[in-house]
């Protein structure tokens, strides 16, 4: 018998549910495990630009064949059949030949679509997005956004900095770089990623974004991005799987002062870079930021969380420093 049988069968199932993580969501509101910060970002920008979090899309059933599926009879979609789907359509011309084909599935894989494990070849199944445009939060890759160890939510929250429960509509008048709700023009991280994307309809519309087809200064990364968006016609509704609210945790780590700072860090970078910058360059820059704010919040919740484990109180705002790191930039190759 394992260690959680003996605890299910003394405990029961729910308790057992409820401890058997190493997770606390009231000190740190994500799972700790291993995410890829590159998939995060396109469920960023969908709760940023709709104000909940994502729910079903129609990547797999706009690409998917149907007689493509997992031995579990689940349907998935492949590089090839992305790449056939686009070859076919009234925006593409010129990919009607094998070779070509394969170049565009090349192109696919290279800049927006990822497989699963990141496995190479096109007849895998495509686990991931990336985040070359705001278009790409249109694809609801993964399958279920809890699978992002709940890290879109936090980094939502965290930049937002509102006050209540859940994270709702900014209204017009709110003094924020980070508005929730209010389409691309007044977010500084939906902006820096919205080229060529203008609104026809209302905000709340799923399928209201639209590309300015008349706007040639794009990148094949974002143009390929719409074009898979475009395909797929709409944002996904907020409908979860599971039953899971859709609503975002409006929960913030205890390590408040590492939490106001990495929002003002990711503030001032866009502001800085986004314009100046060539778009993979500071996507690259952009997720290394990102990575450095989040190790810090984790590891400032660590230290917060001893200091309360030592006092029985969470240190004010002023006492709270991280935790001293030490990194080899050498990778090993400096022994002294």
């Amino acid at each position: 018998m394992s260690a959680r049988d003996i605890v299910n069968k003394a405990f029961g199932p729910n308790w057992t549910k409820a401890i058997w993580t190493g997770n606390y969501d009231k000190a740190l509101p994500i799972s700790i495990q291993y995410f890829d910060l590159r998939a995060v970002l396109p469920a960023v920008f969908y709760m940023f630009r709709f104000g909940h979090r994502r729910g079903v899309g129609r990547f797999v059933e706009t690409f998917a064949l149907s007689d493509n599926s997992t031995p579990s009879g689940k349907a998935v979609a492949t590089i090839e059949q992305v790449a056939e789907r686009l070859a076919l359509s009234q925006n593409f011309y010129g990919f009607d030949g094998n070779v070509k084909r394969t170049i565009l599935g090349d192109l696919l894989l290279c800049f927006c679509l990822e497989n699963i494990r990141k496995e190479s070849g096109r007849t895998k199944q495509i686990q991931r997005v990336a985040p070359a445009h705001y278009m790409s939060s249109w694809v609801d890759l993964p399958a279920q956004v809890s699978h992002l160890r709940f890290v879109p939510e936090m980094i939502v929250s965290t930049l937002a900095a509102q006050q209540g429960e859940v994270v709702t509509l900014n209204s017009p008048s709110d003094r924020t770089w980070f508005p929730v709700g209010h389409g691309h023009d007044r977010n500084v991280l939906l902006r820096a990623f919205r080229h060529g994307i203008e609104h026809r309809g209302q905000l709340g519309d799923f399928a209201s974004d639209r590309f300015n087809e008349n706007d040639m200064n794009i990148g094949i990364d974002q143009i390929l991005t719409i074009r898979v968006a475009q395909e797929i016609g709409v944002a996904p509704d907020r409908r979860l799987h599971g039953g899971q609210g859709d609503d975002i945790s409006n929960q913030r780590s205890v390590a408040q002062r590492a939490s106001e700072e990495f929002c003002e860090d990711i503030r001032k970078f866009i502001r800085s870079y986004a314009e100046q910058s060539p778009r993979q360059a500071f996507l690259e820059m952009l997720e290394a930021c990102m990575t450095i704010g989040l190790t810090t919040i984790f590891s400032g919740t660590v230290k917060v969380v001893i200091e309360w484990l030592r006092s029985g109180t969470l240190p004010e705002r002023s006492e709270q420093r991280p935790m001293e790191l030490f990194v080899d930039c050498s990778n090993g190759t400096d022994l002294r």
